[in-house]
């Protein structure tokens, strides 16, 4: 496996560059990845040296929303995707691709389809209108390949070494704290659970409140009822044993636990509510306690612009994973979902399996 560099120091532009420039340490190609999510479709277009897997310059970064995960719990036991959700989804997409090949992306495009098509009866079949309509490569990966794509994008956006990292990715229909050992092969390690943020929305509202799930707001949340959540999501969680590494990396004095994720993530609420992006249990109960008994409008005049519907569910799955693992401070770093270790895994991983195999540069005579 080749050497691999994760460096989060990119150059942004607007500019399109369909080209593929070869260099001295390999050669530059530019790719569009998308991570279709289960609240969130991303798309990331960067110029990738396939060599280093590193991004060397991203021309574009954008994100959705799409609410196919609780689109899907709102159906109840029906377990599907809608046909307005199916729509809009499709749509989006097409769009993100035809403004990736505006940016000189070179096709195909990956893409990778996470929790929510996993679990809905209909996933598979929405990932295939993707793929004939939309033009993306995508695929439904498994959870532990989540985490492993999470990783290297945790890697590649904070600059830590890959092999001190725990990189915790919290979604709307599932969550991963995963690390990666060098090696050939690379070795993923994932602790992994079935809850996300909108996991925890629609459990505060039937199991909590005993309503049934219609996408409601969850706001104003009373006391007992964020206690309640946090103790229901971790006694859930306890019924799986911690992996003996989490705990041993955690402690490290070297190591890292950096939490990523966009604008919506439970992390950037917390960041939102203290000022703070090195984050503690206590900072995410201090975050908690200013959301509580708030109507939407007070939430929102909190700062809480996207998502305040479900705002006090992230920071009460936040709060009752970190007590399940025994997790101490951890470091939000910003991220288009994990486009960025999409866009870098073959070559980290030492792979060909998301692009197609590029060419080394020619070797000139002297």
């Amino acid at each position: 496996m080749g050497r691999v560099v994760f460096s989060p120091h990119y150059s942004y532009t607007s500019r399109a560059d369909a080209s593929t420039v070869t260099m001295n340490k390999g050669r530059i190609v530019t790719r569009a990845a998308f991570d279709i999510g289960s609240g969130k479709t991303k798309m990331v277009v960067a110029d990738v040296d396939t060599g280093l897997g590193k991004l060397t310059k991203i021309h574009l970064s954008v994100d959705a929303s799409v609410p196919f995960k609780s689109d899907v719990l709102a159906s109840g036991d029906a377990r599907e995707l809608s046909g307005g959700v199916i729509r809009r989804g499709l749509g989006v997409l097409r769009d993100l691709a035809d403004r990736a090949a505006r940016c000189g992306a070179v096709p195909p495009h990956a893409g990778i389809a996470t929790d929510v098509f996993r679990g809905a009866r209909n996933g598979v079949d929405f990932v295939g209108a993707v793929r004939r309509e939309a033009g993306i490569d995508a695929r439904i990966v498994s959870q532990e390949e989540e985490a492993a794509v999470g990783c290297l994008t945790a890697a590649a956006e904070s600059g830590t070494d890959i092999e001190r990292l725990l990189a915790w990715d919290s979604g709307g229909g599932s969550y991963q704290i995963s690390n990666v050992m060098k090696g050939a092969p690379p070795v993923v390690r994932a602790s992994v659970g079935p809850w996300g943020s909108s996991v925890a929305w629609c459990a505060l509202i039937e199991r909590v409140r005993g309503a049934r799930f219609e996408r409601q707001t969850a706001n104003p949340v009373r006391r007992a009822e964020a206690d309640r959540l946090v103790a229901l999501i971790r006694d859930d969680l306890a019924r799986t044993p911690v992996e003996p590494w989490v705990g041993e990396l955690g402690a490290a004095p070297s190591a890292h636990l950096v939490g990523f994720g966009g604008d919506t993530c439970i992390f950037r609420v917390v960041e939102q509510l203290s000022g703070k992006t090195v984050q503690t249990r206590d900072d995410v109960q201090e975050a908690l306690e200013k959301m509580l008994d708030q109507s939407d409008a007070q939430i929102v005049a909190l700062g809480i612009h996207d998502e305040y519907q479900l705002a006090v569910p992230k920071l009460c799955l936040m709060a009752a994973v970190i007590d399940h693992l025994h997790l101490g401070a951890l470091r939000y770093q910003p991220a288009n979902g994990s486009c960025a270790g999409l866009l870098i895994y073959d070559t980290a991983m030492g792979v060909t399996k998301y692009w197609p195999e590029v060419p080394p540069p020619p070797v000139l005579d002297p």
